[in-house]
């Protein structure tokens, strides 16, 4: 008999796959109607790591194993890391002092390394795993550090970064995109610690990655002033 729980954790991951779809049908349309590469890249970035979260979730409902589940995780936030770093550097450009935000230029190069080593020691591990059908606590251990390392190092790089660069660029309409961004990471920061903490209550940590996705909406159509939004939607026939 299917419990409330059940029905409720349904419910949920239904719902963050129509938030996270719905933010990429608005990036990818944000990107057709911007004329600046500048904006339609990172609509781009935007559109290509949403939908990413949206098969993620796709995947969760159809309850796919966790090894192919554990790497499909990641790969979302590998998007979204590329495009924190390439935002980085384009607030950077829009600064009239091209200062680098908390020496950024050189942490990247420290962290593309960690992040890049975690996904791909993943793999080879969960498939010996899966072959002999057994997993030791060690290993356990060592499986979780290298999934949970890069999300929280792309989580607090966007939330830490990508303020800070919106501040001192001097690009209104990136300070705002780089803004809601910021809100996404710390929503999903946030849902991560309510997953691990509060384990297996999902309510608040489903919340988090829910508003997470509102935050990547509101971060795709803040590339586009409302007027403009306006003046390219189809006229009515008459």
């Amino acid at each position: 008999m299917t419990s409330v729980f059940d029905v409720l954790t349904l419910a949920g991951k239904i719902g963050t796959v129509l938030i996270y779809a719905y933010a990429t049908y608005w990036s990818f349309g944000m990107r057709r109607i911007l004329a600046v590469r500048l904006y339609r890249n990172q609509a781009l970035g935007i559109g290509l790591g949403s939908s990413g979260f949206a098969l993620l979730n796709v995947a969760f409902v159809f309850n796919v194993s966790f090894g192919f589940g554990a790497i499909l995780s990641l790969l979302p936030f590998i998007f979204f890391f590329y495009w924190i770093d390439s935002s980085v550097s384009a607030a950077r450009r829009s600064d009239p002092h091209l200062r680098d935000v908390l020496r950024w230029r050189q942490m990247r190069v420290l962290l593309w390394p960690l992040v890049l080593f975690s996904y791909v020691s993943l793999y080879p591990i969960l498939t010996v795993n899966r072959q002999f059908q057994t997993c030791l606590p060690v290993c356990r251990s060592y499986v979780d550090v290298l999934f949970f390392v890069p999300i929280f190092v792309i989580l607090a790089s966007g939330a830490l970064y990508l303020p800070m660069s919106a501040k001192r660029s001097k690009d209104t309409t990136l300070r705002k995109h780089f803004a809601w961004f910021g809100l996404f990471t710390l929503c999903l920061l946030a849902a991560a610690l309510f997953s691990i903490i509060l384990y297996p209550d999902f309510l608040l940590s489903t919340i988090a990655f829910i508003a997470g996705g509102y935050c990547l909406y509101r971060s795709a159509i803040s590339l586009v002033p409302f007027k403009t939004l306006l003046l390219n939607q189809p006229r009515p026939m008459r």
